[in-house]
């Protein structure tokens, strides 16, 4: 469904007619991925089945900027329940330096807070003009120095109270529609640096990219499980993901955990929902993941080895300890 948000004169003279496309959406299912053909693969495999398909509970959003019948600009959003991801921010390169793309976004920002959205994660370059257009917008990195960026409506602190906090929640496997949820968690400082390690992350981050790969690999070769800490606001509290580790010949497991603290009483049972594989399991966390430690203990994982001064935050050094399930 394609909704006109109006038009404006670009810097050129030229006058550029805007619009959202809500997929899918089978006039610009063509359209739309031949625009960003430059995209990874990875992205390209949601591109092209956003437009196509319904994909669960997931809001695509593709806003674009047309002169005449030629798409110059688009930024696309992935939405569910108030929280979303915006990407996919290009413009053509004979149309760049017009003012497209900035007056594109300010009829998607105010399009994203009508529609009652309260949360945005992005990923940019750090210290870069696109950085300063987003910053321009509200957003705001995440953790110093980062291009990785978020913008709340109410402000960060109002915002968190408020989405993290919602009860009851309940164990479910991971949907499209998880995806800008789990975003929002993952752009949070709550404690845990060592997030997960299929793929490694630290800290604070944007878990659009991880996503791709491992919706994919759930969907095609399945022997992959990820299960999410839900709440009936739609906010993720918890993630796990069990996948083989390709470290080890994929002869051994691992289990990565992601916990909010506020949902600590909730991780054992988060934990304990898998089809455990019949192989060895191992499961990491530095030693300060209190909430961690506590879920695998409680699932059944035994300490198995302390890896000392393994990986240094703010260079300070930390120990990551490894649990097993056997």
């Amino acid at each position: 469904m394609y909704t006109s948000l109006g038009s404006a004169v670009l810097t050129s003279g030229e006058t550029m007619d805007m619009g959202c496309v809500l997929c899918p959406d089978p006039t610009f299912a063509p359209l739309v991925p031949q625009f960003l053909a430059h995209k990874p693969e990875s992205c390209m495999w949601h591109i092209r089945r956003s437009v196509s398909e319904r994909l669960d509970e997931l809001e695509t959003r593709f806003y674009i900027g047309r002169v005449g019948d030629e798409i110059i600009t688009n930024i696309m959003t992935v939405e569910s329940r108030g929280a979303g991801i915006l990407g996919h921010v290009f413009t053509s390169v004979p149309h760049r330096r017009k003012g497209a793309c900035k007056l594109l976004m300010a009829e998607q920002m105010g399009d994203f807070r009508r529609r009652g959205g309260q949360c945005l994660i992005l990923d940019t370059g750090y210290d870069t003009h696109p950085y300063y257009i987003y910053r321009g917008f509200g957003f705001e990195s995440i953790a110093p120095e980062a291009g990785q960026m978020r913008y709340t409506v109410v402000g960060d602190d109002a915002f968190a109270a408020e989405w993290f906090s919602a009860e009851p929640v309940s164990v479910v496997d991971l949907a499209w529609h998880h995806w800008p949820a789990i975003s929002v968690m993952t752009s949070f400082d709550y404690g845990e640096y060592l997030r997960t390690v299929l793929p490694p992350a630290f800290g604070p981050y944007n878990f659009e990219g991880p996503f791709y790969g491992l919706k994919q690999r759930c969907e095609e070769r399945g022997d992959c499980q990820c299960k999410v800490l839900q709440g009936p606001n739609g906010a993720v509290l918890g993630y796990a993901a069990l996948q083989p580790d390709v470290r080890f010949h994929e002869e051994v497991y691992v289990l990565d955990l992601m916990l909010w603290p506020g949902a600590a009483e909730h991780g054992a049972a988060l934990v304990s929902a898998f089809d455990w594989p019949k192989a060895k399991v191992q499961a990491y966390a530095d030693d300060a993941s209190e909430a961690k430690i506590r879920a695998l203990n409680a699932a059944g994982f035994v300490d198995e080895a302390i890896l000392r001064k393994q990986i240094h935050r703010g260079g300070k050094p930390m120990d990551v300890l490894v649990f097993a399930r056997e």
